[in-house]
């Protein structure tokens, strides 16, 4: 079982962090003088979710986009939801985890068998593009992910409480929009803005799943002394079961941020966020076992099992640091610079074959057993493997602006470098862990090797605005990518061996946005998409390589806001080319062109304030899915829908005071949970019904002197009990499937109190 402690680098840095906030927390409650320039607090280049047309200007309190669950913005050029400081502080949970803050945007869908607090996301998808199809970013940086096929690890980074809003863009944004895959849009993450006056919360929440979370939270202000420079700290601590049996999340977090005006026209924006996390993590289910078990089951008590939740342990150690420099240089110039690193350290250990039929060791069918070139004789011995993956990422983005008196040139590069370390040993449970092979003279390690992944990014587009509403942006992005592997050991090169390779792609673009009035907007988009290969390309000895995935990407759409509604609707039209197809066996994943495909579908989104606090939401997607021979594209559901009725009103029983309640409705459409290929041409597998949750929330915020606040929160969780299939886990080491479920009703309480 997991024995290994938190990488050393890992403690340090946490160390290090701990150290330099509760300096800047000193330096921010010491009030001592300084003067360090006059910047306004408020300066417009704090604003967050930059477009084509400015910032997105919040909408007016009160009005129907403000108190949807998301909405779409008039500056928008492109499908756009934004899930606003309404829903992330009402419907959701301080510790869940940013993929399911999504899933009542449309076309969107979210896999969380364990529950809405646990580290386990699968299936995410938008449109039906995978989440290694889209981008992910925060504050405008791009989360890597595991280099090996570009997947963000979102339960390991940033959790709800720390984050301002969420943007998604489901289009691939003009030449400027950085990312290994934007012609699958991008999940923008923006991080909360510290507080003008200085403050202090205390928060937690606790319910289903022994579920315990406490956090604290502490902003200086805007500081006087420090011309306007302002700032807080997030520290989070959790403890929960989850839905599927003997899964459990420790999770320590730890977020900072600074923003540091210099000046009348620089500010300096420093974040650091840490985290740390230990998990007994399942993997999917066998129909059988579902049906005797219960739709619960992830893993067992059994020692002699290889799904013991003892044997199939994560640790999780990850950092996310950056700073930026953004300075109006005059004259119509501005320049931003944001150098940035992140890290992604896991060991864990898990069975041979969890919930799989795989023979312990000594049994009839089950491998020899060699320790230190010796054989041995076990006797029902439990085999594992002892799995570690160790990647950092250095990276930065550079941008430059002129404002010009026909619209704004804008040019950059994003320029990022990745270090990624696997390696894999077959152990013995049942003896301590012990390094076994299954012959006297095999290597040690199951799997090992070291890999690079280098991106180059440069652009250059100009927003031309020929009239008044008009604005027409021609660009031209090109990408270049580059994988070196270094292989000791690997299934696919047995003997080893090194290989790279580079792939380049540019791809231009072109967005029209048009202001009709300042209610209404319209916008045409098309561009080139491009996605390199996973890392699999490297790691097979076939001589067919898999090439890099093309579209190109055609939308139309419109948004209309007034107090009483706010309503949006887009057609898209996406040909694929190259399409990029895997399927897990044995915890293997084979990547393989699927040749052609074709994305095309309608997205409806609306809310209507009634009156009296009362608002209606709806949002309702076909989405369409197919490779060029039919076969419909795996985990892409054919439909999707929301809608839910929300209450928000000020002064109900006490002046000031905040009453909100909303029951919203989720239906995630048909879909197949696995692409085979028979004779080279794609088949659909394993079905999955369509399925519908339902949530409830419900809040009270209480006024106290000073300013001060407290807040109770009621938030339930698929409340019909619902326990359908929901999506496939990849196959057992026979090839059998394993599933997941949708996990029960759960309800939690959170408490907050702001000083």
């Amino acid at each position: 079982m997991l024995t290994q402690d938190v990488p050393a680098l890992a403690r340090n840095l946490v160390r290090m962090l701990l150290l330099g906030t509760t300096c800047i927390s000193g330096v921010a409650l010491a009030q001592t003088p300084a003067d360090i320039g006059t910047v306004n607090a408020t300066s417009t280049q704090r604003q967050p979710l930059p477009t084509d047309q400015g910032p997105y200007v919040p909408p007016p309190p009160g009005s129907a986009a403000a108190v949807a669950p998301t909405y779409a913005p008039l500056e928008a050029g492109q499908p756009t939801s934004i899930v606003g400081k309404s829903y992330l502080e009402n419907n959701a949970i301080p510790a869940q985890n940013y993929d399911d803050d999504i899933k009542f945007t449309p076309s969107s869908m979210n896999v969380q068998p364990a529950g809405p607090v646990s580290q386990q996301n699968y299936a995410e998808s938008i449109r039906g593009f995978q989440y290694t199809q889209f981008n992910t970013t925060f504050d405008g940086l791009v989360l890597t992910g595991t280099p090996s096929n570009f997947a963000p690890q979102s339960a390991t980074y940033f959790t709800t409480h720390d984050l301002g809003s969420i943007d998604i863009d489901r289009g691939p944004g003009t030449a400027s929009t950085i990312g290994y895959a934007t012609f699958g849009g991008t999940l923008n993450l923006t991080s909360k803005e510290p507080s003008e006056t200085p403050q202090a919360q205390a928060y937690t929440t606790f319910g289903s799943f022994n579920e315990e979370l406490w956090g604290v939270e502490a902003d200086s202000g805007a500081r006087a002394d420090l011309g306007g420079g302002r700032g807080l700290i997030d520290f989070e601590r959790l403890q929960s079961g989850a839905y599927l049996t003997n899964s459990t999340t420790d999770k320590d977090n730890v977020f900072g941020k600074w923003e540091q005006p210099i000046g009348e026209n620089t500010l300096i924006t420093l974040v650091g966020m840490f985290d740390i996390s230990k998990d007994d993590t399942a993997y999917g289910s066998t129909i059988g076992q579902l049906t005797a078990l219960g739709p619960d089951y992830g893993l067992n008590l059994n020692r002699k099992s290889q799904a013991y939740a003892g044997y199939n342990q994560d640790l999780y150690s990850d950092d996310f640091d950056y700073i930026r420099i953004d300075s109006d240089l005059g004259d119509g110039w501005n320049f931003q610079e944001t150098p940035y690193t992140l890290s992604y350290y896991r060991s864990g250990t898990e069975g041979a074959d969890p919930n799989g039929t795989t023979p312990n060791l000594g049994q009839p069918g089950g491998a020899k057993e060699y320790i230190n070139g010796v054989r041995v004789h076990p006797t029902d011995d439990v085999p594992g493997v002892d799995k570690h993956n160790d990647f950092r990422d250095w990276g930065s983005v550079t941008k430059i602006t002129k404002t010009t008196p026909w619209g704004d040139l804008r040019a950059g590069v994003w320029f990022d470098y990745v270090s990624n370390s696997v390696y894999r040993y077959k152990i013995d449970f049942s003896r301590n862990d012990a390094i076994y092979t299954t012959s006297a003279t095999a290597s040690r390690y199951n799997q090992s090797y070291h890999d690079r992944l280098v991106t180059a990014q440069p652009y250059i587009e100009f927003a031309w605005k020929p009239l008044p509403g008009l604005t027409i942006t021609p660009g031209v992005k090109y990408t270049s990518v580059t994988r070196e592997l270094d292989v000791a050991v690997l299934s696919a090169l047995p003997k080893g061996g090194d290989s790279n390779q580079t792939w380049n792609k540019a791809q231009p673009s072109v967005e029209v946005h048009y202001q009709v009035n300042p209610h209404w907007s319209a916008y045409a988009q098309v561009a080139v998409g491009f996605l390199a290969p996973p890392l699999s390309d490297l790691e097979s000895n076939i001589p067919a390589a898999v090439n890099p995935q093309e579209t190109i990407n055609y939308q139309v759409g419109t948004s209309y806001q007034v107090d009483k509604l706010s309503l949006s609707g887009d057609l898209y039209y996406i040909p694929f080319k190259n399409f990029i197809a895997s399927k897990t066996v044995d915890g293997n994943t084979l990547y393989f062109n699927e040749g052609g495909a074709l994305y095309k579908g309608v997205e409806l989104e609306g809310t209507y304030k009634i009156g009296a606090g009362v608002s209606l939401y709806a949002n309702g997607t076909l989405n369409d899915a197919n490779y060029d021979n039919g076969v419909h594209i795996y985990q892409a559901p054919q439909r999707t829908a929301a809608a839910g009725i929300i209450e928000s009103s000020n002064s109900v029983l006490l002046d000031n005071d905040k009453v909100y309640g909303s029951i919203l409705l989720k239906e995630v459409g048909k879909q197949f949970g696995l692409n085979g290929s028979v004779q080279g041409e794609p088949t659909a597998e394993y079905p999955i019904k369509s399925y519908n949750n339902v949530d409830l929330a419900l809040g009270y915020t209480i006024p106290l002197e000073k300013g001060r606040k407290a807040k109770v929160g009621l938030n339930f969780y698929n409340i019909l009990n619902n326990h359908s299939l929901i999506g496939f886990a990849g196959s057992t080491a026979a090839g059998t499937p394993l599933y997941w479920t949708d996990p029960g009703f759960s309800g939690f309480v959170s408490f907050s109190i702001t000083m």
